[in-house]
C-alpha cells in the first residue's frame, strides 16, 4: 500500500466530516432535531466517498466504513463540544445523539462500500498500485 492511498483516505475522511458538518454545525440550537438534521442531500458526499476508496484503494471492506462512518459521527461530536463550552446546559442526551449519528452513518458508509464493491467486481477494477 502506498502513501498515496492513506492521502486519499485522510482526505476522504475530511472531505465527508465537513459535507457533513458545515450544514450540521450551521444549523441554530434550537432547530436541531436529529436524525432529520444529518438527512440532506450532502450525504451523497461520503456514499460517493465510500465507493471511490473501495474503487481506488487496496482498503478493506470493513476500514473504509469505519472510517467514512466515524467521519460524520465526529461532525457531531465537534457540534456537541463547541455548544457544551458555549453552554454547559445544552446537550443534556448527547449520548443518544451519538447513537442516532451512529444509526445514520455507518449504514450509509456500509451500502456505500458495497456498491464500490460491486463497481470492482462487476467493471474488473484493479485499485491503483
Amino acid at each position: 500500500m502506498n502513501s498515496n492511498q492513506h492521502l486519499s483516505m485522510k482526505f476522504y475522511a475530511c472531505l465527508t466530516f465537513f459535507s457533513v458538518g458545515i450544514p450540521y454545525w450551521l444549523m441554530p440550537y434550537n432547530k436541531l432535531n436529529l436524525p432529520d438534521a444529518l438527512i440532506t442531500p450532502l450525504l451523497i458526499v461520503p456514499f460517493i466517498a465510500c465507493i471511490l476508496l473501495r474503487v481506488r484503494t487496496h482498503h478493506k471492506f470493513r476500514k473504509i466504513t469505519w472510517l467514512i462512518g466515524a467521519s460524520m459521527v465526529g461532525a457531531v461530536v465537534a457540534r456537541i463540544f463547541v455548544d457544551v463550552i458555549r453552554d454547559g446546559t445544552s446537550h443534556n442526551l448527547w449520548p443518544f445523539e451519538i447513537i442516532i449519528a451512529s444509526i445514520v452513518s455507518f449504514p450509509l458508509a456500509l451500502i456505500g462500500v458495497l456498491a464500490g464493491s460491486l463497481v470492482v467486481k462487476f467493471f474488473g477494477i484493479s485499485p491503483n498500485q
